[in-house]
């Protein structure tokens, strides 16, 4: 995909050495194996491939054999091989851990197809309940760094660490200005928090924010937005970009008409 590994890190929120492992067919890091299932699974979505499949190999690779691994993942690229090349690969690796093929050990899937099928459903039902329980730790640290963490200050867009304090001197005609546009773009994934200031309780939109993905507010009344990574966003008000002055992590902004 021509990624480095600090891209894919950076992206899946996963340690470099776990990616070089896994690229590498390795996986006898110390780690339980609901964290490995875990990291293969998250890795596996990254790269677009079938999460299931990628599950049900690892099951078989991840049994003692004399047969070196390979990277489940590079099933999806295989090599081209002749059936000598193939055979040598097998002896070579056995010496030099030469990762082998992974197609080369679905040559005999006929006789483990009745035992991978059973396996293949305990991997599916551990993969959801990894799948939920990074997805509460997710919302947990997510609602965490909002009660927590204090806002850094922008004083381009009005900003305020208490959302219920007015910034400013604002007039009541501007709390009753016509209806204007506030666009929310994403340059990479973010999380986001939406509402019109003083009113924390009317919720106008909260979730994740991806890349490319835009919101598109129409308003009457000022907003105040969280966002848990300000560089990764741009802010337009009636299609004109607000300078962010700079400001990176997590922040709040109040949003005017003017």
């Amino acid at each position: 995909m021509g990624l480095s590994v600090k891209d894919v890190a950076e992206a899946t929120r996963l340690r470099a050495d776990v990616i070089v492992n896994m690229e590498s067919g390795v996986f006898d890091f110390k780690l339980p194996e609901i964290y490995k299932r875990g990291f293969l699974r998250i890795y596996a979505a990254f790269l677009k491939l079938d999460v299931d499949n990628a599950l049900e190999q690892y099951a078989l690779i991840s049994k003692p054999s004399d047969e070196s691994r390979k990277s489940i993942l590079s099933r999806k690229f295989p090599a081209r091989e002749t059936a000598e090349t193939q055979q040598a690969s097998f002896a070579n690796a056995a010496s030099a851990e030469i990762p082998v093929s992974v197609e080369s050990r679905y040559d005999e899937s006929d006789e483990r197809k009745g035992s991978s099928d059973e396996t293949a459903k305990y991997i599916k039902l551990g993969g959801i309940v990894v799948a939920l329980l990074l997805s509460v730790i997710i919302i947990i640290l997510v609602i965490s760094s909002f009660t927590s963490s204090a806002p850094e200050p922008n004083p381009d867009l009005a900003q305020s660490n208490d959302v219920s304090a007015p910034v400013g001197q604002k007039s009541a005609e501007d709390a009753r200005a016509a209806e204007f546009d506030v666009v929310i773009a994403a340059s990479a994934d973010t999380y986001l928090l939406v509402y019109p200031q003083g009113e924390k309780a009317n919720i106008l939109y909260t979730g994740a924010l991806q890349a490319g993905e835009m919101k598109d507010f129409k308003t009457s009344k000022p907003l105040t937005i969280r966002i848990t990574d300000a560089e990764k966003i741009r802010i337009l008000r009636n299609g004109k970009q607000l300078d962010l002055k700079g400001a990176k992590g997590l922040c709040l902004f109040n949003v005017t008409a003017k």
